[in-house]
């Protein structure tokens, strides 16, 4: 036996790994892909001691102790997740960020602009982008550009590249957030309301995604988030219209996304749930079954949001329940899942009760025209 296989031998099983993986590591310093922090994990994991760290903020003190209670707290992963980590390779940028005025538009603009990002504003309500550039100016060291504009419109997105391209602006990272949603039986629901979503959903976004991504691939980088929704794996009755929309979004960006790839260019479909914002009371889902128990904030959804579009994931679904949910539904019947959607997007009270009575008197009458059209059909064929 060899003086090394003696000596090996002779420690303890524990210290003989630990000595094995730190060589293994520290056989392959210099290589990329293998990250130096697992020597500290290593370090923790066999001898349950915490290394030293050094203050990054401290210049007097140098090297510091941290405590075990008060470093527990940081490297708790759910804690490590609410960080707002910074990006600074994306520091002086263009982003150009459509139905920025509110909800997750709104801080997805206040992320971006913490990390240096300048930004081009987009959406309907000119009064409270200007607000809301007035804002971003003062907390941050960022130019704000403003460009109120209906995304509805058919020229909206060519107008909208004309205007940045007269100024010499080149968009980075585009973020299409615009939307809203139309609730109701279909056979009831406004045909313009509808039209005018499908064009903000579907037509500007790819419009829109033409005209800037051709700048990106001659840079050789470039990020696109298009807003998604758990919508999208599912049918929606009563949303009929909007749920098939944002499933063109997501396969739309998981298509494109694998086009892209190594070209420097990546696009994320961010898929959130139910979200506190103004969208539920515009679509009048506040009542629904959809909207009720605990739902995630604007701010959550942006911050997941921009952690995968950073990372260039492809999609992203927010929320453990709602990731548990779209991952059931590989293996539940579609019949059984557009029944289910069914009750999920029904109204709850008297407003569901209302409603009921509403679609069955429709249809009531519906039937007894129907019934009247035949009955004198009959009779003229009689005669």
């Amino acid at each position: 036996m060899s003086n090394g296989e003696q000596s090996c031998s002779a420690m303890p099983r524990w210290r003989v790994i630990r000595s094995m993986s730190l060589h293994h590591l520290m056989h392959y310093r210099g290589q990329p892909s293998v990250d130096l922090r697992r020597l500290n994990v290593l370090d923790r994991l066999f001898t349950g001691r915490r290394r030293m760290h050094q203050s990054s903020r401290s210049t007097n003190e140098g090297m510091v102790a941290v405590d075990l209670a008060a470093t527990r707290g940081s490297r708790n992963p759910i804690e490590r997740r609410k960080t707002m980590r910074p990006y600074p390779h994306v520091n002086g940028q263009t982003a150009l960020i459509t139905g920025a005025s509110s909800g997750i538009g709104y801080e997805l603009t206040k992320r971006l602009a913490r990390d240096g990002v300048n930004l081009v504003l987009v959406a309907r309500n000119a009064p409270q982008l200007a607000k809301i550039a007035d804002e971003l100016r003062g907390s941050s060291q960022v130019t704000v550009t403003v460009i109120p504009k209906d995304l509805s419109q058919p020229t909206a997105a060519e107008e909208i590249y004309r205007e940045l391209q007269s100024q010499g602006m080149a968009v980075d990272i585009l973020v299409n957030n615009a939307g809203f949603a139309v609730y109701g039986p279909f056979w009831e629901t406004d045909a313009q309301k509808e039209l005018q979503m499908m064009k903000v959903h579907m037509v500007t976004l790819t419009h829109l995604t033409k005209l800037f991504l051709p700048g990106m691939m001659q840079r050789h980088w470039g990020k696109i988030l298009n807003l998604g929704s758990t919508a999208a794996f599912v049918p929606g009755p009563r949303a009929a219209v909007y749920c098939a929309s944002k499933a063109y979004v997501l396969s739309f960006s998981e298509a494109l996304a694998e086009e892209l790839r190594d070209s420097g260019v990546t696009v994320t479909a961010l898929c959130p749930g139910p979200t506190k914002t103004e969208f539920a009371e515009r679509a009048q889902l506040t009542d629904t079954k959809l909207f009720q128990g605990r739902l995630l904030s604007a701010a959550e959804v942006a911050q997941a949001g921009y952690r995968a579009l950073m990372r260039g994931r492809p999609s992203t679904v927010v929320g453990m329940a709602n990731k548990l949910m779209t991952f059931s539904l590989r293996f539940t019947p579609r019949h059984l899942v557009a029944r289910l959607s069914k009750r999920v997007f029904r109204r709850e009270g008297a407003h569901h009760r209302q409603y009921t009575r509403l679609t069955r008197g429709n249809v009531l009458d519906r039937e007894e025209g129907a019934r009247a059209d035949r009955d004198s059909c009959d009779e003229g064929s009689r005669v």
